[in-house]
């Protein structure tokens, strides 16, 4: 499994060098999330037990065509007048996501189907459009395409993982939900910065999710302690004080 891994990062970093031709700059990351490890979590690595993200982002040169036909830019200016945008954006990604009952250890026939979650495992690819104004406003559209069930592959995954690393053996995949296949979209909207102290601000984030896989519209935000603002970049001899910190988002 983990060489089927490798192998879909190196495709898709074929495929995004080969789309991304008109990048000012390239930035790939992975993101891991486990439960088990969660320094606020009890470790009990029930319902979303862990899952990863390979990301592959493009940055556009704001007076690139390219860049003026991107997705987001389109629709900020759709929204607003001179929406004075100085960041684009796109990208492709790949993600797994694996779901549980409360204890690995139950057998198919000892959980509560009932009461309890059922395992499942979502993989899919996806890409996405982003577009970041002077005022600290972001929008980012994603689109999704993937499959829940044993098409997945989790189940290996987890196993694997387990018994390489000497956790206890997940025993309920037998009765994980079946083969679907899955399309997503979800839109995300950050507005203004809005400062409620000296170098302590709020910065509002709107969600919608819809798709086959789940529908949800959600409301949050970061409180960011320190200096860092687009517009404070952009002033004239700024000096830029490099430190921040970032709250989990709510």
């Amino acid at each position: 499994m983990v060489r089927v891994i490798i192998f879909i990062f190196i495709l898709l970093t074929s495929i995004q060098t080969a789309w991304s031709q008109n990048c000012s700059s390239r930035e790939a990351s992975l993101i891991i999330e486990n439960d088990s490890t969660l320094t606020l979590g009890d470790g009990t690595d029930r319902y979303y037990s862990s899952g990863f993200i390979a990301l592959f982002r493009c940055h556009t040169d704001i007076n690139n065509k390219d860049s003026q036909s991107n997705l987001a830019y389109r629709t900020l200016h759709w929204f607003e007048h001179n929406p004075n945008i100085i960041k684009t954006s796109k990208g492709l990604s790949f993600g797994q996501k694996i779901y549980t009952s409360s204890d690995l250890t139950l057998t198919p026939n000892e959980i509560d189907t009932n009461r309890d979650r059922p395992y499942a495992g979502w993989t899919y690819a996806s890409f996405f459009y982003e577009a970041e104004t002077l005022q600290d406003r972001y929008l980012r559209h994603e689109f999704s395409l993937g499959c829940v069930g044993p098409c997945s592959q989790t189940e290996n995954m987890q196993t694997e993982w387990h018994e390489l690393f000497g956790f206890v053996r997940p025993e309920g995949w037998d009765l994980q939900i079946k083969n679907q296949l899955t399309l997503q979209y979800f839109l995300e909207y950050k507005t203004n910065r809005y400062e409620v102290y000296p170098h302590i601000s709020l910065h509002p984030r709107y969600k919608l999710s819809l798709g086959t896989v789940f529908n949800d519209i959600s409301f949050g935000g970061e409180f960011i302690v320190g200096d860092h603002s687009n517009e404070d970049l952009d002033t004239p001899n700024h000096k830029y004080n490099k430190w921040d910190w970032h709250s989990a988002q709510l």
